[in-house]
């Protein structure tokens, strides 16, 4: 296969093996040592899910603090095995890396110039970092809200803007730190969403301002190079409808010329033969 591709898939690979290790790891902790691994946010949001199934509210778990959609996450870790949440995160964690590889492609075919690293390299940076691993095998829901981040960034890059604010609402719901994105966000979408014509827009429908006809902002061009008018109306055309009412005067007053000594002529001829 490609030399790319296999770097990619090998490191897929082994960052679901390391954090497969260390859920397993973390379970035989939790059943023999005091000291437990897994973080004590994941058995309080497991007993909100547990409310959740029984029809009542996440909050009645004493120290619940999250949103109560985790808790419909985790109702998982209720219905299957408690290590269902676990698995939620090591899942967004390998989406993360996925969306990092494919925002690399995007930036790289806006001509965005990046250092020269592989696609490997930078999503190495995320996939075997030792503190992530940690947080989403501990069964932390950062890394969900990290994909969320990441897919909102991706949805912009590919102009679905729609799909963008859902997503980015959606991370600041769940924690409010990602509302620090919103000025970046806002200025990105400002530059790049405005200047869209409708042939560039989604097909949503998602342009934020309709730009003007072909026809009209090809007259505009011609009006500010003094080839028409305001009206539209060719400067030339103009130019030979002056000159042919020009011509017509000069006839007509060649005409009346010609009238006046023909009149002239014949009172001479009358009065001499008076």
């Amino acid at each position: 296969g490609h030399p790319r591709m296999v770097s990619l898939s090998g490191l897929f690979v082994l960052s679901v093996t390391i954090r497969l290790l260390l859920v397993a790891y973390g379970h035989w902790q939790d059943l023999n040592l005091a000291v437990k691994y897994t973080d004590i946010d994941y058995v309080v949001v497991t007993d909100g899910a547990r409310y959740v199934t029984e029809g009542q509210s996440p909050f009645l778990r004493s120290t619940y603090r999250y949103t109560p959609l985790l808790a419909y996450v985790y109702t998982g870790n209720i219905y299957f095995t408690m290590l269902f949440g676990k698995m939620v995160m090591i899942l967004s964690d390998l989406l993360v890396g996925f969306l990092i590889v494919q925002i690399l492609s995007l930036l790289r075919a806006k001509g965005i110039p990046l250092l020269q690293r592989s696609d490997a390299f930078y999503a190495s940076l995320w996939l075997l970092n030792p503190f992530v691993i940690n947080v989403s095998t501990r069964g932390n829901a950062e890394s969900l809200i990290c994909l969320m981040v990441l897919a909102t960034l991706y949805t912009l890059l590919t102009q679905q803007l729609f799909l963008s604010a859902i997503l980015y609402g959606l991370s600041v719901h769940f924690k409010i730190y990602p509302i620090i994105y919103a000025p970046a966000l806002f200025f990105f979408i400002g530059t790049q969403y405005h200047k869209r014509t409708p042939k560039d827009s989604p097909k949503n429908g998602n342009h934020v301002t309709a730009s003007p006809s072909p026809l009209a902002s090809e007259q505009k061009c011609k009006q500010l190079e003094g080839i028409v008018d305001g009206n539209g109306n060719s400067k030339q055309r103009l130019k030979q409808r002056a000159k042919l009412d020009n011509n017509t005067k000069v006839d007509g007053k060649a005409n009346n010329n010609n009238n006046n000594n023909s009149n002239s002529k014949r009172a001479t001829s009358m009065k001499k033969r008076k």
